[in-house]
């Protein structure tokens, strides 16, 4: 399977097809197809009225509203992936018509990240902000025909995460596995992650309770803000549990889970106000977009956005873009955050987002150079 799996991506990527393989926890690998290049872009109010699609938004709301990729075909491995011929039908583009600026290669180095912790820390101890992500890019090279090997390997490594390897003319190639879940729904019940709070793995206690005040509050913080969205969106049966320990590869985390129903309110409103979370932006919202703008001196674009298929069989699987990396050329930009908080030091966060990046870099590595053609 997992040869077809990657013969099916190389046409894809040789082709320029507007595509989304992806593979849920716990379910089959599945490639969807469309059949034309260009992908609808649309407000939350109207992907409230569509069905069968997989959707992608960037970080900001504001750089384009979210893609809503058609699934025109759709290829299920471990099913009906025996015929590849299929993918004749469905045309590609050579050339891409970006949503955002071209990549912007440039990445905070060291000087400047722990000068934008000491900026944060100085704004959490006057009020102004409680916690803030900040995030770098790595760049490492990686040859094209290489992405169907980490997709393929990352299934077998990232059992719990969200794997995707998505193309479109408007924001090229990504390649994400993903931990963090944004948002579950089926039927009339949902629920969402609050991940946060990183270790690495070798150095994790065996129990949340033993875990430092700093990852503790990081992750207490988060779990607020989901609990207060699902408050003030008018959510029934609320249930929270939680934390618990989550590994991701070479880092663990701490997450709770928060459920409800949904009572007939928007699902792609709750989505829209879910994102960005504390996770992967900060508190308070508006205060952190902020700051992330003056100090991020690279465009996030799909990172820490979210994806995933939506309104699918009255399931919808929507993943935060993390532990992702998008796809230049021969390059591979990898983009990694770190959670400030009032107890962050700075070493400890530069060496976290050098551990995260690690789902990517150590793959590259290995099987850039032992793979056989």
């Amino acid at each position: 399977m997992t040869v077809r799996i990657r013969e099916a991506l190389d046409r894809c990527i040789a082709d320029g097809l507007t595509f989304a393989a992806f593979r849920l926890p716990g379910g089959p690998v599945q490639l969807w197809v469309q059949h034309d290049v260009v992908v609808e872009q649309v407000s939350p109010e109207l992907l409230a009225k569509l069905k069968e699609r997989f959707a992608i938004a960037p970080f900001r709301s504001d750089k384009g509203q979210v893609m809503a990729l058609r699934p025109d075909l759709r290829i299920t491995f471990g099913g009906d992936e025996r015929d590849l011929t299929n993918l004749n039908r469905c045309v590609g583009s050579g050339s891409e018509v970006p949503l955002f600026d071209q990549p912007n290669m440039r990445s905070m180095a060291r000087e400047q990240f722990d000068a934008a912790i000491t900026e944060a820390k100085t704004r959490i101890t006057d009020g102004s902000l409680e916690k803030v992500v900040l995030a770098r890019t790595i760049e490492q090279r990686c040859a094209t025909g290489l992405l169907p090997w980490l997709f393929a390997d990352a299934l077998e490594q990232r059992p719990m995460a969200l794997v995707a390897l998505v193309h479109t003319h408007i924001t090229g190639t990504w390649l994400g596995a993903s931990p963090e879940r944004l948002l579950h729904a089926d039927g009339d019940r949902v629920s969402a992650d609050a991940l946060a709070g990183t270790m690495p793995a070798a150095n994790a206690p065996g129990r949340p309770e033993d875990w430092g005040e700093k990852e503790r509050e990081e992750q207490a913080m988060v779990a607020r803000s989901v609990l207060n969205t699902f408050i003030d969106a008018g959510l029934e049966q609320l249930n929270a549990r939680g934390p618990e320990q989550l590994s991701a590869g070479p880092v663990v985390h701490l997450r709770s889970s928060i459920n409800a129903r949904l009572a007939g309110r928007s699902l792609a409103g709750l989505a829209t106000a879910l994102h960005p979370t504390p996770a992967v932006c900060g508190v308070p919202r508006e205060a952190a977009l902020e700051f992330i703008t003056q100090h991020e001196p690279q465009d996030r674009q799909l990172y820490a956005g979210f994806w995933g298929p939506w309104q699918t069989a009255g399931r919808t699987d929507l993943f935060v873009n993390i532990r992702c990396l998008h796809a230049v050329g021969d390059r591979a930009i990898i983009h990694v955050g770190a959670g400030i908080t009032a107890g962050s030091v700075a070493e400890k966060e530069w060496n976290e987002t050098e551990h995260k990046a690690r789902t990517w870099t150590q793959a590259i590595d290995v099987l850039g150079h032992g793979r056989v053609s």
